[in-house]
């Protein structure tokens, strides 16, 4: 006599279909769990600690049996991805989201499979937009060094500092350097020999930050020889090993963190999940001991990104498509509008 009309339906159904029962009743929930979940660590986020957000949910996670908490366990997973994304640590956002949606789609979660697919879909178009603007930027540059041999100064200036503003925006410190250097060129060129210096100075800087400490030896050696002050040529060389340092430490962090990784695949395949959740745990701190920069100490050039970027194209039409059709299928109308939204910015 206390059962509400919406337990009654619930039940019907799954008389027929028991394993449905869950997935029903959880499909129900008038706040989903992501949200409940999101709202915990929204403060962090708001506040852009990321990596203290990660952390915090990594802590969470290992305390899960993911047999009998796995929905709490697969949205956790699906959060960590997605702030992955926002971090554009693709990788780690690829591997978080496919272990949620494993679980989700080994236990019948419709709306589970269908939140993933969405945030897959988001994650390629992000990995699409990354490598479009990198491809747009680099093809600035390209423009500017034409303009500077047509002698059109003005927007070729315009053009470098834009180049290299939205290339740090992108942690892509070499195109920056060349940037730089291009626009070292022009100052020569125009007598602004002040600025000359310090565009290059600036470059050298980038160049040690990203890997590439002889070029950047280079650039300060080719200073010199032109008569800048001993002062200035001795700072550079310290502000050029610190950051060569700085990078070789960052390196570290991340090849521990991918021995982490494997580590935790490994004790993950065996079974032991109490084993493995301490490896993923680990792997972040080791993340976290490296700059934000080291995420991307090797990236590719951005042809190849752009050629790769054609398959997220791809995969985020796919994914978001299979999510909208989920959500309409599980009567979740206003999440498969937002899945259809995000194939509005697939392009």
């Amino acid at each position: 006599e206390t059962r509400t009309a919406t337990q009654a339906s619930a039940e019907s159904v799954t008389e027929h279909a028991p394993g449905r029962k869950l997935d029903v009743l959880l499909e129900q929930r008038k706040t989903p769990l992501i949200e409940e979940l999101r709202a915990d660590i929204q403060a962090l986020l708001d506040n852009g600690s990321l990596s203290e957000a990660r952390a915090r949910l990594l802590q969470l996670a290992a305390e899960l049996d993911s047999k009998t908490e796995f929905e709490k366990l697969g949205f956790i997973l699906a959060l960590l991805g997605e702030i992955s994304t926002d971090s554009r640590d693709f990788g780690a956002a690829e591997l978080y989201l496919t272990e949620a949606l494993e679980l989700f789609e080994n236990n019948q979660h419709t709306f589970g499979k269908a939140y993933l697919y969405m945030q897959l879909g988001r994650m390629h178009i992000r990995t699409r937009h990354v490598a479009r603007h990198a491809g747009n930027t680099y093809d600035r540059l390209l423009v500017a060094r034409n303009q500077i041999s047509k002698y059109r100064f003005d927007s070729a200036r315009r053009n470098l500092i834009q180049v290299v503003d939205e290339s740090l925006l992108l942690d892509r410190y070499a195109t920056a350097a060349s940037a730089l250097e291009s626009l070292a060129r022009l100052y020569r060129i125009t007598g602004e020999s002040y600025q000359r210096d310090q565009s290059l100075l600036r470059a050298a800087r980038l160049h040690a930050a990203s890997g590439r400490e002889t070029t950047a030896h280079g650039i300060i050696d080719q200073l010199e020889k032109t008569g800048l002050d001993y002062g200035r040529i001795s700072q550079a060389r310290i502000d050029i090993r610190t950051a060569s340092a700085e990078y070789e430490q960052d390196v570290k962090h991340l090849r521990q963190a991918e021995d982490y990784r494997l580590l935790y695949n490994h004790y993950r395949s065996q079974g032991n999940m109490e084993r493995a959740w301490q490896l993923r745990i680990k792997t972040e701190i080791a993340l976290s001991g490296a700059s934000k920069r080291a995420l991307y100490y090797r990236q590719p050039d951005v042809l190849a990104l752009l050629y790769d970027s054609n398959r997220n194209m791809n995969q985020a039409e796919n994914f978001v498509t299979i999510a909208a059709d989920l959500f309409s299928h599980s009567n979740n109308h206003d999440w498969g509008e937002k899945a259809l939204g995000l194939g509005e910015q697939i392009y």
